[in-house]
């Protein structure tokens, strides 16, 4: 809240990759992660829709998958391994309905997010004729549609309520992105902790090294 303010939003956006031929995209879709830990089919509904309104009606190249903003670590250090699912889905910077996928929790969320947003994008009404993958968006793709989740005050709300570990990591993860270019867990406890720091909180002793608290490497006085 300190850092990125009470009306922050996370974006999840879509770009696209090649050049149109009327309706037709020959190249890519992109489905950019934006950290967001209450992404949904519903969203990835929206974001169809959006691509069909902004004259696209057949792709025939790829939907791809992009977590990048974030590290590709699913977990933290210190978790024991029981957390790793029944505690939290997989750590990534696009996930939809929380990693829930075809009746299971997947380990590949990314992946499992781009087969989503095929899907979506068929029933908009838009064919796609290439496979799905992950990968990066390139620098020269120009964005073509976005959704925002509610606000931080909101989701820290409704974090705190449920005692919600998933999201309590993604903001982590996204306040790494203060100390680095990419979100890691790391960068993010290190932002806390100058935050911390900056209010006059004594940190003799303190160690924070992921958001929800489940590690066992945390450390903090009485």
């Amino acid at each position: 809240m300190t850092a990125l303010g009470p009306a922050f939003r996370l974006e999840t956006r879509v770009d696209e990759s090649g050049e149109r031929d009327g309706k037709t995209l020959h190249g890519d879709l992109y489905l950019v992660g934006g950290g967001d830990a209450t992404l949904s089919r519903a969203d990835l509904s929206v974001l169809a829709n959006a691509v069909r309104a902004a004259g696209i009606a057949r792709v025939d190249g790829r939907v791809i998958g992009d977590e990048s903003l974030f590290d590709a670590r699913r977990v933290v250090a210190g978790w024991k391994p029981s957390f790793y699912i029944d505690e939290s889905p997989p750590l990534s910077a696009l996930v939809v309905d929380r990693a829930f996928y075809l009746g299971h929790v997947t380990q590949d969320p990314a992946l499992a997010a781009a087969l989503l947003f095929r899907d979506a994008l068929r029933k908009a009404g838009v064919q796609v004729l290439g496979a799905v993958a992950v990968a990066t968006s390139p620098p020269a793709a120009l964005s073509v549609a976005s959704v925002h989740s509610e606000t931080l005050a909101q989701i820290v709300e409704n974090m705190d309520l449920e005692s919600d570990n998933f999201a309590a990591e993604l903001l982590l993860k996204q306040l790494g992105l203060f100390q680095s270019a990419q979100g890691t867990s790391a960068a993010g406890a290190q932002t806390v902790m100058r935050l911390l720091g900056a209010n006059g909180i004594p940190l003799s002793g303190v160690r924070i090294v992921d958001g929800s608290g489940l590690s066992q490497l945390d450390r903090l006085t009485t």
